[in-house]
């Protein structure tokens, strides 16, 4: 039996994405299978008909590689004999480049050609193969299905929109593998490609002088980018139909993109490498642009590219190290970096010295830099920067030397050696990078010693106690930055003053003076005391080179330098090693957080915070080496520990708390088992890291490390894990599921069906579960079935449903209505969900009626505005569009009905920021309460037109520059500073900084600059500048600030009190009750002349309490619950009037030693609520309404059922409540407790009185409150 099998994924162009993740795999024949077999008669001819000989056809199982092949003989026959499966068919030729099969049934219409055979028997395929692609040497090509194919047609124009004759275009992605459908453009610049259906980018080129120019990669609409790696526009769809129109701009002309790169290669002895084949791979923003070229006679190779940088990588039995010469030295890292800026590039030599070996990639590094340190006559101290050697290597580079001693920081003893006439004696034999040493020099005139810094001596280990290194970081650096990586661990440092034979001391707190360190430079040797041992990375002893999109605002450039070296210190502290090729690129908006792709660390500019991950996946790759990292699981799962671990080292947030909140409640969403996690459409990032924190407590102390330290000696990832863990891959699986269950079981599913208004599934329809409020949302995609099944905890949901629609992806609407969905929110059906799962949801997504609204976006003189982003904000129910305009400022989204208003998106010089709404008159306003509401009344809303007073181009914006003070001239840290437009220009927001200061960006006009600022009673409004006084209290008058063509300075706001964090004081101390108990759960308030310095704190079990609060006067008041206790008077006296409470000053200082015992004077209730079957009922209001004077008390009952709280005395009408529904209740009679009708009742409770309540629930809420189903209450 033959048939066509599912299709299969395209293995990725990409070497690593997220993480290095190869894997082996074996071949498993299923039980008995061995004795069926099918054979597979094929039939080679060509696209006459001919008989074709020679070709190979062979049979592959994805990820394990290749079954069975067969030569075409003179009849053009061969036959391939396979087990039961599925099989891939590939064809080995040197002469034609495609495949196409013909026999098997192929129903669902797939291209890649797998087949699938079943029984014992024979079957007949035959494969026309022919010549559509120019290629060189023998290679395999993927067989294919005949299928439909699709036009794919468009222009391909220039900076100038000039259409460009000759570009070469390429069509590659899903499902085609190998050589992709390719042509050229015609004089009008146009192109025509043929594609089956399927997904795809355009890779864009040029031939030179036979070699090709890459100008980059065209997707979705014609979106242009120079690199494939985290290339963020989506695909070019095609789907049953062709794609026309499709216009690719590109930045530049051919020539500007086409920059010459040439050189020459020869081994260590100067000999010519010819016919070697080289790699130029894109850094940057070129990541993914991979050339590839060879060299020719005497070595001379070139190639093309853009501006930007490149690595070489040479494939050569030469000789196992490769070094670039010829080229200035680019930072601290040790990757070479060819920076192609502006011209052609020539001069290059690459020298490829060592050991011969077998053919093998050899990445070409920069030469190491040098260093020269003068030596005295006499003592010196210095660093040894260079590679391991033996002590003979000193004594020859500085003849002069007598001798040289080191310091060995586990026994706390020196070791030396020295020159005699019998040679060099001592116990010092070995140099290691980053040994310090003192060394005695003879004769009377200084001696120059040169020689190499290697970044590997940048890392050296410290014991406990005094250790002599090396200094190998920054030049000239001061002891505050070298030493601040070492923190409390550090007890002293001197250095040795050469001149004068004395030493120069640091001692962290110290004061500097003019016989203590100020400065170090590189190859100086330094005394280093610790409290601990551990392994130090010298501050810019390793510097990864970080490369900027040109996008990338210079303020947000500013905090990545330094969170790259606090990851690697502190990485190398902890496995005493770094990656000395990683480098980082910082991209404007990649799609995504960050990945790794050897040897680059790619981040977005919002995701300063994901270094730490993916430098993980580096030290990954960088240990297992060419063996592979392992399992997808292990590598994300790793990768998330560590970090987490580096974050809770910082100071950041704590390991445990984070794994507990966070970590493990998030593992609860999917029901997959580690196991099954093997590819990243799989794979869950917190249940990896649940099983990995699992390993860990399985595992010797290094046993994560040590598995990646063998993995390359290892065939097998499961081998190594066994090696480095000691259990089995199965065991660990079954030991996994078990703690899974007891720690993070998966959550209940809510599961059903969409279908469209004729019954069909929905295929890859979204279903989100939205907890009420800003909860938490969780998210599938419907099956080929248009089933769903959405793990989530409990609570109350409403489903989203999101649909392919005329826009793409749109959020349609919600499960609710006749037929299980509707566009209204207010109809959506609230989801209890429970402990227990849910089936049977179905949703009938009806035909829907799409409206569209369309405008313009238009700069002062007409001119359309690219880029602009529109997000239309509801006003009432329906969901929410969002658009941005194209090169004409044009937009389109589309909508179900309802009123929006528009919110506009500009770039800004703090990037992308909120600027201002569709407004009335010119169509723009900068303030919200102008903005124009759009009403679609069930018809398309078109001829929008939005008009900018000013250009909004980011080079258009000024600056409004001050700083705030305090009362005292202070500086206030952490001001927010808005500008707020008085006219129609917009303006942003800023936080002052350290120093007070401040720097917000508008478009010329007139603002008021309003202040917020963190208060003890949270972030608020706290006034603004006022010229005159410099301050005004929020509500008074405002000074306006005209900013022209320049930025305005100078500006001083003066606030009435300390708001900064560093000005505050600590409140702080103990409640107990009468009893002398601490008293938990009371609320103390403090109330000062100004509102802005108010505060409340709430005491804990120990009864305990505290806050950070301006430094004035206070007086403080307590409530417990919902019951005022009073004002203290101190002496531990307690009133009902503020007027006769004690004013407790702070401005001296913190008052942290309080004693509050007031009496309690508070009543209190307290019981439970039960249903109708006598089970606890959570999340029920209980209601008390005062009759008189008195505040209302509102309890929420908790897991158990329970409810309890203090309150004033007096009397109360009772209400129990489910989502604001009066529940039928009843409670036995209890003094006080007076039934009014079946869900009311009256209370009395008198001072100091406790009165508990069983409460049973008479009728349940569904049968109570279904008629208000659909309802807003």
């Amino acid at each position: 039996m033959l048939r066509a099998g599912s299709r299969l994924v395209p293995p990725t162009a990409l070497l690593l994405v997220g993480a290095v993740v190869l894997a082996s795999g074996l071949w498993v024949e299923r039980a008995g299978a061995q004795e069926t077999r099918h054979e597979l008669q094929v039939t080679v001819v060509g696209e006459d008909g001919g008989l074709i000989e020679g070709v190979v056809v062979a049979a592959f199982v994805e990820g394990e590689g290749e079954k069975q092949r067969g030569h075409a003989g003179a009849d053009g026959q061969l036959r391939l004999v396979l087990h039961e499966g599925s099989y891939n068919l590939r064809m080995l030729s040197d002469t034609y480049s495609d495949c196409t099969v013909f026999g098997p049934e192929n129903p669902e219409g797939n291209w890649q050609a797998v087949v699938t055979v079943a029984g014992s028997g024979s079957s007949q395929v035959r494969v026309v193969v022919a010549r559509k692609q120019s290629f060189t040497g023998n290679r395999w090509h993927p067989c294919h299905f005949d299928v439909p194919y699709y036009p794919l047609q468009g222009t391909i124009l220039g900076p100038g929109d000039e259409p460009l004759e000759g570009i070469s275009l390429l069509a590659f992605g899903d499902p085609i593998e190998g050589l992709g459908p390719r042509t050229t453009t015609g004089p009008d610049g146009t192109y025509a490609l043929e594609v089956p259906d399927g997904s795809y980018r355009l890779r864009v080129f040029v031939t030179i002088e036979g070699t090709e120019c890459l100008l980059g990669f065209a997707g979705f609409e014609g979106s242009y980018s120079y690199g494939y790696t985290g290339f963020k526009p989506g695909p070019i769809d095609v789907q049953g139909a062709g794609v026309t129109g499709l216009t690719v701009r590109l930045p530049d002309t051919p020539a500007d993109l086409c920059r010459r790169v040439e050189g020459r290669a020869t081994d260590g002895a100067g000999e010519p490498l010819e016919e070697v084949q080289l790699h130029a791979n894109g850094r940057g923003r070129l990541l993914g642009r991979n050339i590839s070229f060879r060299t020719g006679e005497q070595g001379a190779f070139a190639f093309y590219g853009p501006d930007g940088t490149y690595a070489i990588n040479v494939f050569t039995t030469a000789g196992s190290d490769c070094t670039v010469r010829g080229l200035e030295q680019r930072g601290r890292g040790s990757t070479t970096a060819l920076a192609v800026s502006g011209a052609d590039l020539g001069g290059i030599d690459l020298v490829v010295s060592g050991e011969e070996t077998d053919t093998r990639q050899v990445m070409c590094l920069r030469p190491p830099e040098v260093v020269t340190t003068n030596l005295a006559p006499g003592w010196n101290l210095v660093g040894w920067t260079e590679a391991e050697a033996d002590i003979a290597a000193l004594f020859e580079a500085v003849p002069q030397l007598e001798s040289a001693h080191a310091w060995d920081g586990g026994s706390q003893a020196f070791t030396g050696a020295s020159r005699s006439a019998s040679g060099i004696t001592g116990t010092l034999s070995t140099l290691q990078p980053g040994m310090g040493l003192w060394l005695y020099v003879g004769g009377e005139d200084p001696v120059g010693w040169t020689r190499e810094i290697l970044v590997e001596s940048g890392l050296v280990p410290l014991a406990e106690g005094w250790n002599l290194v090396g200094w190998s970081g920054r030049e000239g650096a001061g002891p505050d930055d070298i030493f601040a990586s070492l923190a409390e661990e550090l007890g002293a440092v001197a250095t040795w003053d050469a001149a004068t034979g004395q030493f120069l001391p640091y001692v962290p707190g110290a004061p500097a003076s003019g016989r203590t360190v100020q400065r170090i430079n590189r190859g100086e040797g330094i005394w280093v005391h610790t409290s601990n041992a551990r392994q130090w990375l010298q501050p810019g002893g390793f510097e990864p080179p970080i490369e900027y999109h040109p996008d990338v605002a210079l303020e947000t450039r500013a905090s990545f330098p330094d969170a790259v070296d606090s990851v690697l210190a502190y990485f190398a502290d902890r496995f005493g090693l770094f990656v000395p090729s990683v480098e980082v690129y910082v991209g404007d908006d990649m799609g995504g957080c960050g990945f790794f792709a050897l040897p680059t660390v790619v981040l977005a500019e919002s995701c300063v915070r994901a270094i730490a991950h993916e430098y993980v996946h580096a030290i990954q790759a960088h240990v297992a080496g060419r063996g592979g990292t392992g399992p997808v699981w292990m590598t994300e799962g790793v990768a998330n520990r560590w970090s987490a671990q580096y974050y809770d080292a910082i100071g950041d947030r704590p390991y445990e708390t984070h794994f507990r909140d966070a970590v493990l409640p998030a593992s609860r969403r999917t029901h997959t088992p580690v196991e099954g996690m093997l590819s990243y459409d799989s794979l869950n990032y917190n249940v990896a890291h649940v099983a990995i924190d699992w390993l860990a407590t399985l595992a010797p102390t290094d046993g994560i490390m040590a598995y990646y330290r063998q993995r390359f000696s290892h065939e097998t990832w499961q081998e190594a894990f066994e090696s480095a863990f000691g259990i089995g891959v199965e065991e660990f699986y079954a030991s996994f599921a078990a703690h899974r269950a007891e720690v993070a079981a998966p959550y209940p599913r809510l599961s059903g069906t969409v279908v469209d208004a004729n019954g069909r599934p929905l295929v890859e329809a979204g279903v989100r579960a939205q907890a009420e409020g800003e909860g938490t949302r969780y998210s599938v995609l419907t099956l080929e079935d248009g089933s769903f099944a959405v793990p989530v905890g409990p609570g109350r949901y409403v489903l989203e449903v999101n649909l392919d629609g005329p826009e793409g992806w749109q959020h349609a609407g919600w499960y609710g209505g006749a037929d299980g969905f509707t566009p209204v929110k207010s109809e959506a059906e609230i989801v209890h969900m429970g402990e227990m799962e849910i089936t049977g949801i179905a949703i009938k997504v009806p035909n829907l009626r799409w409206h569209r609204v369309e405008g313009v976006v238009l700069g002062p003189d007409g001119q359309g505005l690219e880029g602009i982003h529109l997000d239309a904000i509801p006003r009432g129910d329906y969901a929410a569009p969002a658009a941005t305009t194209d090169e004409r400022g044009a937009f389109s989204m589309v909508v179900l009905g309802g009123s929006f208003d528009l919110y506009l998106y500009g770039d800004t010089p703090r990037g992308r920021r909120a600027i201002g709404w569709y407004g009335r008159d010119s169509g723009f306003t900068p303030l919200s309460e102008d903005r124009e509401t759009i009403d679609t009344q069930g018809q398309d809303v078109t001829g929008i037109t939005i008009t900018f007073p000013v250009d909004p181009a980011a080079s258009q914006w000024r600056r409004i520059q001050g700083v705030v003070v305090g009362p005292n001239g202070e500086p206030q840290e952490g001001i927010e500073v808005d500008a707020y437009p008085v006219g129609d220009t917009p303006g942003l927001a800023a936080t002052t900084d350290d120093a007070g200061a401040f720097s917000v960006w508008v478009l010329p006009g007139a603002f008021e600059l309003h202040l917020r600022a963190d208060t003890p009673s949270g972030r608020r409004n706290i006034g603004s500048y006022n010229g005159d006084a410099g301050f005004a209290p929020f509500g008074d008058p405002a000074s306006i600030v005209e900013v022209g063509t320049t930025d305005v300075s100078g500006i001083r706001i003066n606030l009435p009190l300390p708001l900064s964090a560093s000005s505050q004081r600590r409140v702080g101390g103990i409640v107990i009750n009468e009893e002398g108990q601490p008293w938990e759960g009371v609320t103390i308030y403090g109330r000062a002349a100004e509102s802005l310095a108010d505060w409340k704190v709430t005491t804990g079990a120990d009864g305990r309490f505290e806050a950070m609060v301006p430094a004035v006067e206070y007086q403080v008041g307590l409530m417990a619950d919902e019951c005022v206790v009073g004002w203290y008077e101190g002496d531990q006296r307690f009133g009902v009037s503020r007027d006769d409470a004690r004013v407790l000053s702070t401005e001296d200082g913190d008052l942290d030693d309080l004693i509050l015992r007031p009496p309690n004077n508070c009543a209190r209730i307290k019981g439970t609520v039960v249903g109708t079957d006598g089970r606890p009922m959570k999340g029920l209001q209980l209601q008390g309404w005062p009759q008189g004077a008195g505040r209302t008390v509102f309890l929420e009952t908790d897991e158990s059922g329970g409810f309890d709280s203090y309150l004033d005395p007096g009397a109360y009408r009772l209400w129990l409540l489910w989502d604001q529904c009066p529940l039928d209740w009843t409670a036995p009679d209890r003094r006080g407790l007076s039934q009014t009708t079946s869900y009311l009742s009256r209370l009395s409770i008198g001072v100091s009185e406790e009165i508990e309540l069983p409460i049973r629930v008479t009728r349940s809420p569904s049968e109570v409150c279904q008629r208000l189903s659909g309802m807003v209450v």
